[in-house]
């Protein structure tokens, strides 16, 4: 269905009035259309909002999270930094062990946490481990 950018562009206002923070989330990532003429990225330029990269932990993961800030960053997207998400805590392989290293290294981007993979139970959906990682980010100032 066609979208209705002016709409979204009023919805968006009105969310931000008196909000600290505002996360928008990007469908499945920047190169995804939105439209027949616009991609995920090109939303993100128009909103004008810092990026925060979500990141799998497994092989694949440096070239999939690099080609991401390459193209935010050739966008005009600033990205904040990245999160290392479902992190296997207690069987991490070569590949999770070094990723998040590399990501800062190559992509010269702050990795802002490491969110360990756990198992949803009882309907809980953010254990204390993953509510524990994202407590030690600043999100208020990830913007500046």
């Amino acid at each position: 269905r066609p979208l209705d950018w002016e709409a979204i562009d009023r919805s968006l206002k009105i969310m931000q009035e008196g909000s600290d923070v505002m996360i928008v989330e990007g469908v499945g990532g920047v190169m995804v259309p939105m439209d027949e003429k616009h991609l995920v990225v090109d939303m993100m330029g128009w909103l004008g909002l810092p990026a925060v990269v979500v990141a799998r932990s497994g092989l694949g993961t440096i070239n999939h999270t690099l080609m991401t800030v390459r193209i935010l960053r050739e966008a005009g997207v600033r990205v904040a930094g990245v999160v290392v998400n479902r992190y296997p805590a207690e069987t991490p392989g070569v590949a999770e062990e070094t990723s998040p290293r590399e990501i800062e290294k190559f992509g010269k981007v702050k990795v802002l946490c490491v969110v360990p993979e756990v198992k949803e139970v009882g309907g809980v959906r953010l254990s204390g481990d993953v509510v524990g990682a994202m407590d030690l980010v600043d999100w208020g100032g990830v913007g500046e």
